[in-house]
């Protein structure tokens, strides 16, 4: 049956004298040589941000692209084809998935799919590209694929004093020329978010938070592996793509400068988790923040590099200074501005106990 329904997937890139195989009682299928061929999946499936596949992948003989895609009639279409490349030779804009399959091995796939298209497809379709001389040349073997539903995780973010919960479900590129689609934000438990490889993800609030000059920020962060950046970002816009803006991102660690963002010291160091706290407010500009966005920048040759954690974030208000004035009580909101630039220290605040009678000076400090 399956022999029968393989129709060619892509008439000028397949070689019409392999055919598919089914080894392990139909539970795999195998490529030899040249192929680019689908099946009728049989019925009409969704794929949406719920959804993962798992498969097994083998790779026995390496060519130029071997590739799983869902698509709508089994025709190669660039609009309504997905593929997911698990080895390949040769540069391709696909969803490449990480890390590569290599010779001699089967590696097992779980991937979030969902989170990289959605979309509604009747053919599964499998790519062995080989353009060299040898076209019976490439052997690749896909078995146990299966398509599930699950539920995305959450992150919870303290929030002055409640819980939030962020869904990792709306994780999506905060800029498609910087992030890599198919590295996905982890979520190692519920007040923790990993980044592996390239990325610049966000995620949305369910419901905006205020930022305002006051406004503080708390996380611990554990770096792994370094790369050029490693940045928390808060996007005071309904844009994501904002996080570029002065001063949205604060950065604990990183090999390169970026004059946007601001520098968390001291750094940490690869196999340490250091404590940050922050006057987030003194610099986002004030309003509803919209989005979360985590960036780990890595532009080298091989973007799987790099691995960072952010975990227990909270957002808090600095306590307002309280003064007797002529025996009234009176508040003031804790913006604090550098008074004498010349002479002072930016970094440094003082720090007003949460009673708020009571006020400290540490450091060299020029501050209203």
């Amino acid at each position: 049956q399956h022999v029968a329904s393989q129709q060619r997937y892509n008439g000028g890139e397949d070689s019409t004298s392999h055919r598919l195989r089914f080894p392990d009682n139909g539970a795999s299928i195998q490529l030899k040589g040249n192929m680019w061929r689908s099946l009728p999946l049989g019925t009409d499936v969704t794929i949406d941000v719920g959804t993962n596949i798992d498969f097994d992948f083998t790779l026995t003989d390496l060519r130029d692209v071997h590739a799983l895609c869902f698509t709508v009639d089994g025709y190669w279409d660039s609009r309504n084809t997905r593929c997911l490349v698990t080895a390949n030779t040769q540069s391709w804009s696909k969803y490449n998935i990480f890390p590569k399959a290599q010779v001699g091995e089967t590696r097992h796939y779980s991937i979030p799919v969902g989170l990289f298209f959605t979309g509604t497809f009747n053919y599964i379709s499998f790519i062995l590209d080989n353009d060299t001389s040898c076209r019976s040349c490439g052997d690749s073997t896909w078995s146990n694929v299966e398509l599930s539903q699950v539920e995305r995780p959450k992150l919870s973010v303290q929030v002055y004093g409640a819980t939030v919960e962020l869904d990792s479900a709306t994780q999506v590129s905060a800029d498609d020329g910087q992030d890599t689609k198919t590295h996905v934000l982890e979520f190692p438990d519920s007040t923790s978010v990993t980044m592996k490889g390239n990325t610049a993800k966000s995620l949305n609030f369910t419901e905006p938070i205020m930022i305002n000059h006051a406004t503080d920020i708390d996380f611990d962060f554990t770096l792994t592996e370094l790369t050029e950046v490693h940045s928390i970002c808060i996007i005071t816009d309904t844009d994501r793509r904002r996080y570029h803006h002065r001063y949205h991102c604060f950065t604990p660690a990183g090999t390169q400068a970026w004059h946007n963002d601001k520098d968390l010291l001291p750094k940490t160091e690869v196999g340490e988790t250091r404590h940050y706290h922050y006057p987030v407010g003194m610099y986002v500009p004030e309003g509803e923040a919209f989005y979360l966005v985590f960036l780990q920048d890595n532009d080298s040759s091989d973007r799987s590099t790099g691995e960072c954690t952010f975990s227990n974030i909270e957002f808090t208000t600095r306590p307002a200074l309280k003064m007797d004035i002529l025996g009234v009580e009176t508040p003031f909101f804790n913006q604090q501005f550098a008074y004498g630039h010349h002479q002072d220290t930016s970094t440094n605040l003082m720090q007003v106990e949460q009673a708020g009678n009571k006020i400290t000076l540490k450091g060299n400090i020029w501050k209203a």
